[in-house]
């Protein structure tokens, strides 16, 4: 089970940073302010969710999820 959930993290991390990095391509790719801004805030959001739900998964326990969540 430890593997299942070691295994889920990774795939939740390896999404976010992926999720990040197009961001990132899609900041640079266009030509619009507003196309950025929308770039940079949206995917930015989600690929930030799925590496916080990675810790999630990986820490085992949701007691620690807040504290995740808030930087502490």
């Amino acid at each position: 089970m430890t593997e299942l959930r070691f295994a889920a993290a990774v795939l939740l991390f390896a999404l976010g940073a992926a999720a990040i990095f197009l961001a990132v391509i899609g900041v640079y790719k266009f030509k619009f302010v507003m196309n950025r801004m929308h770039a940079a805030a949206l995917i930015d959001a989600m690929g930030v969710l799925l590496v916080l739900a990675g810790l999630a998964v990986i820490s085992g326990s949701l007691e620690y999820v807040p504290q995740l969540g808030l930087g502490l």
